[in-house]
């Protein structure tokens, strides 16, 4: 029920706001607004406002249209006043463009709260180097620090992973410029790639270039117990503190992690510490099948983040200005980075397996909402980009498709004839379909495994 209700509120929230543009600015140019409907279908409630028009919650939450007057020869003059395509052209483009417009407005209006009340950014340490990996041919050493990608500055982690997946199914040399910690000491390494991350599997970038960032261990103190998963079931809470697996004292976090991934389906008596209280709970890590065919035991319970050093944190507090520039940039680089990535998929440099549907929608909103506010509000916000991004590409049906029919009916001064119209309409409506097919494959080849226990039930 709980990835259910986010999956709704997301899809609500951009589908509204979305939606909600288009209906706008028409009633700003004069036009006649019939039908506002959030869903497809039967509606499932519906209500007239004093103008006419029906606004209605349809029962298929995949999507949502407004539907505004056309004119009609056959009607008199009076009755196909406020029409649509009897508007003028200025009109009609920018009711058209509402709708991306708002969508990317309302990643620009989260993009900056979130700017505004900024928390430390994590400075990307190189820990470990995979032996044989590409990071290692390139001469890649830990303890440096990564300060720029490609000549691109990198402040944090997160700066860094979006330089890299700008990267995506090339083949080439990323350039990786490396600070040291203890000095002012400069230097720089070419690591090579082939077609990275082209996979139909979607990997971490670094994980995937053979490189493992610093992180503090953490204790093994429960931060988050996951639902459904076997430490629910035996009881754990927030703030346990794990003593002893089997009899085997526990020092830290990865200890236990080795431990449980070592006995899938095995019962492991554990001792914990619970304020002042010393406990003994069983739990049966739950087994999750890997892609070379292994299992490995889950138990479902994260760890409490260790604090960082404080010359590991990289701080922000821009004032508004400076926080509404950089929602600015982030929202421009954002949507450079999907409409690249739809390029390349296009193209085949990378596999469509990356393409994601209304499962992968539903999940990434319940893990983000798992981990707080803040991790919702940015996915809900790249998700509204991604949504104005997919709507101005020109495909009949999609506002990008619509924008051309009537920039091109403005320049030749009459309207397309009504057999090309639907000769367009119906190849845009065989491409949408075509994606969403491959979209919803796609998330039931990931997801089907989970849902049959097959993945650790984590979820």
């Amino acid at each position: 029920m709980e990835t259910l209700f986010f999956a709704l509120l997301t899809f609500f929230i951009v589908v509204a706001v979305h939606e909600g543009g288009h209906f706008l600015l028409a009633r700003w140019c004069g036009i006649r607004v019939l039908r506002f409907s959030l869903g497809f279908g039967p509606p499932l409630l519906s209500w007239r406002d004093r103008q006419g028009t029906r606004f209605m919650l349809s029962w298929i939450p995949l999507g949502g249209y407004v539907q505004m007057l056309q004119a009609d020869d056959s009607l008199p003059g009076l009755l196909q006043s406020g029409s649509f395509d009897r508007s003028p052209l200025i009109s009609r483009v920018l009711v058209i463009l509402a709708g991306p417009a708002f969508n990317v407005l309302l990643a620009i209006l989260i993009f900056w709260g979130l700017h505004l009340v900024a928390t430390p950014g994590i400075v990307p340490v190189v820990d470990q180097v995979r032996t044989d990996s590409p990071a290692e041919l390139a001469g890649l050493e830990p303890g440096w620090r990564i300060t720029g990608v490609d000549g691109r500055p990198v402040a944090d982690v997160a700066a860094l992973h979006l330089a890299l997946v700008h990267r995506m199914g090339e083949s080439g040399t990323i350039d990786l410029q490396l600070q040291a910690l203890d000095d002012e000491r400069q230097t720089r390494v070419q690591v090579p790639v082939q077609q990275w991350l082209a996979a139909a599997t979607p990997q971490d970038p670094l994980t995937e270039l053979g490189v493992q960032l610093y992180h503090p261990a953490p204790l093994p103190v429960v931060d988050r117990v996951l639902k459904g998963g076997a430490a629910q079931q035996a009881g754990l809470r927030r703030g346990d503190r794990l003593l002893e697996a089997d009899g085997q004292a526990l020092e830290d976090w990865q200890q236990w992690v080795s431990y449980v991934q070592e006995r899938p389906g095995q019962p492991i008596v554990v001792r914990i510490r619970r304020a002042d209280q010393v406990l003994t709970v069983e739990m049966v890590p739950r087994p999750q099948q890997l892609e070379d065919g292994r299992q490995e035991g889950r138990v479902g319970i994260v760890a409490q983040t260790a604090p960082w050093p404080p010359e590991l944190l990289h701080h922000r507090r821009p004032g508004p200005v400076q926080a509404l520039g950089g929602a600015l940039r982030q929202s421009w680089e954002l949507s450079a980075l999907i409409l690249d990535g739809l390029v390349k998929m296009a193209t085949a440099l990378i596999s469509p397996r990356h393409l994601g549907g209304p499962l992968t929608i539903a999940d990434v909103a319940t893990s983000s909402a798992d981990h707080g506010l803040r991790a919702y509000l940015a996915f809900l916000a790249l998700l509204s980009l991604s949504l104005a991004v997919l709507n101005l590409l020109p495909v009949p049906l999609l506002d990008g498709g619509q924008l051309v029919f009537q920039v091109t009916e403005g320049m030749i001064g009459r309207p397309i004839p009504d057999t090309a119209k639907r000769l367009a309409h119906g190849l845009g409506l065989v491409l949408i379909l075509g994606v969403l097919v491959l979209a919803v494959y796609n998330d039931l080849a990931r997801y089907v495994p989970m849902l049959m226990g097959t993945d650790g039930g984590l979820r």
